[in-house]
């Protein structure tokens, strides 16, 4: 047993060398794991506007998506096709259109159009597509969860 979806992940993509979805060069390898384990401060704000501060967590948000806007050079944070760093922080990015009732409608003030062109070739990707949760779950889930009562079970 091999818990923690991010190391299963890497497990998966060294057995998988076909497939491969980390760099192979070591550097850029360790700048996209920075990445991955600095997006809490993104997840954190996220929480905060659903069940705190929607105030002070859309301003932590849209500091915490900086680094991310800055880091994209190409179509994905991959080069010109996603690698692990983008299917790691893609489904927070799916979410965020479900904090519009927190006063949080992302790329609103246009500083970030790196990571709104990011979303629209995350959201063209074939294997995100086929996993996508339908919009109608995801904001019943999120609704019911922002209020302490989350259902985990859908029909």
């Amino acid at each position: 047993f091999i818990p923690e979806s991010l190391i299963v992940s890497d497990y998966l993509d060294e057995t998988n060398s076909q497939n491969r979805l980390q760099p192979i060069d070591p550097y850029l390898k360790a700048k996209h794991r920075v990445l991955i384990d600095r997006f809490s401060g993104v997840i954190t704000a996220y929480f905060k506007i659903m069940r705190g501060d929607p105030k002070q967590g859309v301003e932590d948000l849209n500091k915490s998506l900086k680094p991310y806007e800055e880091a994209l050079t190409n179509i994905f944070f991959g080069g010109s096709k996603p690698a692990m760093i983008d299917y790691m922080i893609w489904p927070w990015f799916e979410r965020l259109r479900f904090l519009s009732d927190g006063n949080f409608e992302f790329n609103s003030d246009g500083n970030f159009p790196k990571l709104a062109a990011w979303i629209n070739g995350m959201e063209a990707n074939e294997a995100v597509q086929r996993v996508k949760v339908p919009a109608e779950l995801a904001k019943e889930f999120l609704k019911d969860y922002s209020q302490g009562k989350p259902q985990y079970d859908f029909d």
